[in-house]
C-alpha cells in the first residue's frame, strides 16, 4: 500500500515535466543508519551513502515546491560479539514538501522540508567476530522501511537558473526498522 501510494506521488510529479519551471537534478547523501536485525542484540549503526537523480516541481505558493527522486544507496556496519556487521545495498524511493523558511535577514534563503521516503534493502555478508575472529554467519537478508523525514537546508542560487541546496535530514520509520540522519548535497538545472 505504501509503496503504491509512493509511487503514485512520484509519477504524479514526473508528469509535470513539460512545465517551464521543472528542474531535473541529483543529490549525493551521506550519513549514519541504525537499524534493527534479528541475530543482533539491539540496533546496529553504520555509515550510508547513496545518489539519486530528481525532479523539482515548484508550487503556487511562494517559495515551495515538490521534489521527487529515485536513488541508490550502500553502507555498512561493523560487528561485535553481539552486533551484527553487515553491508547493505539498494534503493530508495522520496517525495518531499520543501518551502522556503528565513530565520533572518542573515539567512533568507533557508529551507526546510517534510516528506516520505521507502527504502528497499539487502543486507549480505551477516556476521558477529569475537576476537577479531568470525564467530557466526548468517544468510543475507532482504528489508524494506518506509520512512517519514525531516530537514533543513540553505538554497545557494548559480548562473543560469542552476540551483543547490546542502541540507541536514532525519528520517525515522513507520514500518520497518531503518533510521537515517544525513548530509544531502541537491543539485539543480
Amino acid at each position: 500500500m505504501f509503496r503504491a501510494l509512493l509511487l503514485l506521488i512520484i509519477a504524479f510529479s514526473s508528469l509535470a515535466a513539460n512545465a517551464a519551471d521543472f528542474k531535473f537534478g541529483f543529490a549525493a547523501d551521506y550519513g549514519v543508519v541504525a537499524l534493527d536485525d534479528p541475530e543482533g542484540d539491539g540496533k546496529q549503526t553504520g555509515i550510508f551513502y547513496g545518489a539519486a537523480l530528481t525532479g523539482n516541481y515548484p508550487l503556487k505558493w511562494r517559495d515551495t515546491s515538490l521534489v521527487s527522486g529515485i536513488g541508490y544507496m550502500a553502507g555498512s556496519s561493523d560487528a561485535s560479539e553481539t552486533d551484527v556487521g553487515q553491508d547493505l545495498a539498494g534503493y530508495y524511493v522520496f517525495s518531499r514538501f520543501q518551502t522556503r523558511s528565513p530565520l533572518s535577514r542573515a539567512l533568507p534563503n533557508l529551507y526546510s522540508y517534510i516528506g516520505a521516503k521507502f527504502i528497499g534493502t539487502t543486507h549480505k555478508k551477516r556476521h558477529t567476530v569475537y576476537q577479531g575472529y568470525i564467530k557466526e554467519e548468517f544468510s543475507n537478508r532482504d528489508n524494506s522501511a518506509f520512512n517519514l523525514g525531516v530537514g533543513l537546508g540553505y538554497k545557494f542560487e548559480h548562473k543560469g537558473g542552476r540551483q543547490s541546496i546542502p541540507s541536514f535530514y532525519f528520517d525515522a520509520p513507520i514500518t520497518g526498522k531503518m533510521l537515517l540522519v544525513g548530509l544531502q548535497y541537491q543539485f539543480e538545472f
